[in-house]
């Protein structure tokens, strides 16, 4: 159950990128946009063929630097 937890929120995430406009992405490139997108898309179209090892490689090595990313942007933004 953690796993499929956890590839939910990834499809959240990716969902939620596809939903940010194209101006504030080129405005802050430095966030992988694509990357989000497509790991979403992958899991979402992917169905019993998703590579678990990837998806722990991707929350243990790259999730704490896309939050920091992500939360430099908008206090940034707020300031």
């Amino acid at each position: 159950m953690l796993q499929d937890g956890v590839i939910r929120q990834l499809e959240i995430l990716g969902e939620a990128a596809g939903n940010v406009s194209n101006a504030f992405r080129q405005t802050n490139y430095l966030i992988p946009w694509r990357q989000m997108i497509g790991i979403r898309n992958r899991l979402i179209h992917a169905y019993f063929n998703v590579d678990i090892t990837v998806i722990w490689d991707t929350v243990q090595n790259d999730l704490a630097p896309l939050k920091a990313m992500i939360e430099k942007t908008l206090n940034i933004r707020n300031n």
